[in-house]
Parts: structure tokens; C-alpha cells; sequence
């Protein structure tokens, strides 16, 4: 386990903030929460204990499953594709190449390719699929995606360094990210799918990830809400009861519309500054 400082305001003044014990282990993880109001895992797994949590349970990994959880996911996977594609099309000047960073078995990629795309997938912590390791990041891209990866990412500032480095001059970055103020987080408390200890990291606001993009020399442009997302968390939570299930979908659906800052995850479009 290590300790660290807040990747935003870099400094080590914290206080506890949730406390989650894994079922069937005795592991136990703290969220803190920054004196710049950013929460974090802290302490955490270092970038090699973490491994043992990528099991071949985990969903995004998966290559195969008959589980409802892996058949929901896959089906809105679908869906979520074509919508990811829509808004890249709309906000880049060119998507002659594509790079996916943490982008798990290359699904994405592989959509992308289908449909014409030159995509590349760059994940280090997923090696049974054609993933590029960091010595075959050699060229520029016009633009670079982090798909619900940013979260686990240990090492943000090598993260942002890649980025800048391989991105296009004129390139876009994509970053969709779970939400810390989504609306129904409030009900499900611990069962809340996105906190996803230990594997999140980092659990981001729109104001939390804006200074953090600032810091990295990028600005939000634009942002998107991620409807699938609320459906998803909501009917995977471990919450048995169906009618209340229902009820906190439409609540949230209706608070989103209202107010996008509640959205259960958000996708940020990027340019440098």
C-alpha cells in the first residue's frame, strides 16, 4: 500500500471521508477528502498490488461471461459506441487516428476500425488483447479518448505527459469520468456501483476535474451527460427491491435533465489551453 498527495493541489492535508470493507476479505480501503475538497483512495494499492483486483471477474475485461451483469453491460456497450462516435465526429476537426488509452481488451478500437478508423489501444494493465505498449506510441493523434480509465490510472501527470506528447496540435481529448455529485449516489450510499473500490482512485466533480485539466495545460470545452451510465448503475446496484430501483432511475432522470452536474458520469471534450 502507499500513500499520496493530492494529485490536484499536490499537498498531504486530508481527512477520512467513507470507509469500505471488500465482502469475503479483510481488506479495508479509506476515501479521504482533500483539503481542495477532492476524494481519493488513500492509502491504496501501489500500481503492482493493484493487479490482483483486475481479475478475470472484472467486467471491462471480460471476453466472455453468461452473468446478466456482462449481458447488460455488453448491451449498452453497443448503444454507448455509436453515441462515443457521434460526439467525436461532431467536436474534432479530423479523426484520422485515434489512440484509447486504458481501453481494456480493445473493444472500442475495434468498432472504431470497423468503421473505417485507424484506432489504437493503449492499456498496461490489460495484456491478452493487441494493446500497444508505451515504446509504440512513436506518432501524433488526432484524437485521444480516456473511457472510464483516468479513475485507475496511478501515475496522472505520466498519463497527461503521453497525451501531450502524442496528441495532434489541433487534436481533441475525450474524458468520461464517473461523477461524484451523481444524483443517485445519494441513495444507494455504499452499493453505489462507482466507487468500484479499490480499483477508482479517484472520484472527480466538474469543478475537481477542470482544475485538474488546468493544471495539465487543458481546458473543457464542451460536456456531455452520460444517460446510459444512470440506467446502468442503478440496475446493477445490489438493492433487490425493483419498484424502488424504478423510482430512483426516474428521480435521477429528471434531476439530470434539470441539472447536468448530476449526471452519473460525464464526458468532458479538451483542448490545450
Amino acid at each position: 500500500m502507499e500513500i499520496i498527495n493530492c494529485i490536484i493541489c499536490n499537498k498531504d492535508k486530508f481527512v477520512d471521508h467513507i470507509s469500505f470493507q471488500k465482502s469475503n476479505s479483510d481488506d479495508i480501503f479509506n476515501l479521504v477528502k482533500c483539503e481542495c475538497d477532492f476524494i481519493y483512495l488513500n492509502p491504496r494499492p501501489d500500481s503492482k498490488e493493484i493487479s490482483k483486483y483486475y481479475n478475470n471477474k472484472y467486467v471491462p475485461h471480460l471476453i466472455e461471461s453468461k452473468s446478466f451483469f456482462y449481458s447488460l453491460y455488453k448491451f449498452v456497450q453497443k448503444f454507448t459506441f455509436k453515441w462515443k462516435l457521434k460526439i467525436i465526429e461532431k467536436n474534432s476537426r479530423k479523426i484520422n487516428s485515434v489512440l484509447d488509452i486504458g481501453g481494456g481488451s480493445g473493444a472500442f478500437c475495434e468498432f472504431l476500425k470497423n468503421k473505417g478508423k485507424n484506432a489504437f489501444n493503449y492499456d498496461p494493465y490489460f495484456s491478452e488483447s493487441d494493446t500497444l505498449s508505451i515504446s509504440d506510441l512513436n506518432e501524433k493523434y488526432d484524437v485521444i479518448t480516456l473511457w472510464h480509465s483516468l479513475e485507475h490510472m496511478h501515475n496522472v501527470n505520466q498519463v497527461f505527459e503521453t497525451i501531450n506528447k502524442h496528441l495532434d496540435k489541433n487534436g481533441m481529448l475525450y474524458i468520461a469520468i464517473p461523477n461524484f455529485l451523481a444524483y443517485e449516489r445519494k441513495y444507494m450510499k455504499y452499493n453505489w456501483p462507482a466507487y468500484d473500490i479499490p480499483r477508482h482512485l479517484y472520484h472527480f466533480t466538474p469543478d475537481s476535474i477542470k482544475r485538474l485539466l488546468e493544471k495539465q495545460n487543458f481546458e473543457v470545452v464542451k460536456y456531455y451527460t452520460m444517460i446510459q451510465d444512470t440506467f446502468f448503475n442503478v440496475l446493477v446496484s445490489k438493492d433487490n427491491n425493483f419498484l424502488k430501483k424504478i423510482y430512483i432511475l426516474l428521480k435521477s432522470l429528471t434531476v439530470i435533465f434539470l441539472k447536468k452536474e448530476k449526471s452519473s458520469s460525464i464526458l468532458y471534450v479538451c483542448k490545450r489551453i
